[in-house]
C-alpha cells in the first residue's frame, strides 16, 4: 500500500502552507515565487482564503495581495525580507479593485541597507471598484522594518482600512503615509522615520493610543518634513 504525504494545502478549508509550495524561509533563498504561487492557489480555488507564512526569513522581489488573501504568520519569527538590490515595494496589491485582504503577526523587512527604494507595504486602491463600496484591509500584529521608503502607504481609496497594533521602526521616508479615508488606526507606533512620524494626507481617519518618537533622521534646514505627527488634509 503507498501513503501519500498530506500537506496543509490538500485538506479542504485549511490555509496553504508556503513551504507546501516551494518555500525555504532560509534567509538564503529567493522565495518569491512560492508565496505568490500559494496567493494565487488560494484566490483561484476557493476565491481567497488563508496562506501560512511559518517561522523563518524569506527572500522576496515583491509579493502580490489578492481579493480575500489572509497572508499570516509566527509573528516576528516569520520574516519577509525585501531582496538586496530590487528596489521594489514590498507587500502591494495585485490591483486597484483588490479589497478585503489581511495581512497579520509578520516581520516586513523592507532591508533599506541593500535597497535604495521602496515602502515596506503600499496599498494602492485608486478608482478601484469594490462589492461594499470601500477596500476594507486588516493589518494587524505587524512589525514593519527598515523601510528605503515609507512603512505603511494607503492610497486614498484604501477607505475602512483598519490597522491594529503595528510598530513601524527606521523607514527611510514617513513611517506612516496615509492618503486613505475613513480608516481605523489603533495602538500603532512609528519609530525613527526619516520623515514624518505620521504623513496624514486624507480626512475622516480614527487614531487611537497611537504614537511617534524620533522622527527626522534625513530631513535637511527648512524641510517642511520632520514631524511627529504631520497632517496636511485637503
Amino acid at each position: 500500500m503507498s501513503l501519500t504525504k498530506v500537506t496543509y494545502s490538500m485538506i479542504l478549508g485549511t490555509p496553504s502552507n508556503v513551504k507546501d509550495f516551494g518555500a525555504k524561509g532560509d534567509g538564503v533563498t529567493d522565495d518569491t515565487q512560492a508565496i505568490q504561487d500559494a496567493i494565487d492557489y488560494m484566490f483561484t480555488t476557493y476565491g481567497g482564503g488563508g496562506v501560512y507564512v511559518p517561522a523563518g526569513q524569506y527572500i522576496v522581489t515583491q509579493v502580490r495581495l489578492k481579493n480575500k488573501i489572509d497572508l499570516f504568520g509566527d509573528g516576528w519569527r516569520s520574516r519577509i525580507t525585501l531582496k538586496d538590490g530590487t528596489n521594489n515595494d514590498l507587500i502591494v496589491l495585485d490591483n486597484v479593485d483588490v479589497e478585503w485582504t489581511k495581512l497579520s503577526n509578520l516581520m516586513i523587512d523592507g532591508n533599506k541597507y541593500n535597497n535604495s527604494a521602496g515602502d515596506a507595504i503600499k496599498y494602492v486602491n485608486t478608482g478601484g471598484t469594490f462589492t461594499f463600496f470601500d477596500a476594507n484591509h486588516i493589518i494587524e500584529n505587524v512589525l514593519i522594518y527598515t523601510a528605503a521608503g515609507s512603512g505603511l502607504s494607503l492610497s486614498a481609496d484604501s477607505r475602512e482600512t483598519k490597522v491594529l497594533n503595528v510598530f513601524c521602526t527606521g523607514a527611510n521616508g514617513d513611517g506612516f503615509y496615509i492618503s486613505a479615508t475613513d480608516s481605523t488606526f489603533t495602538n500603532c507606533t512609528s519609530g525613527a522615520a526619516g520623515l514624518n512620524g505620521w504623513n496624514i494626507l486624507g480626512p475622516n481617519n480614527r487614531f487611537t493610543a497611537c504614537k511617534s518618537y524620533g522622527s527626522g533622521r534625513l530631513v535637511t534646514p527648512g524641510d517642511t518634513n520632520g514631524a511627529g505627527w504631520r497632517v496636511a488634509q485637503p
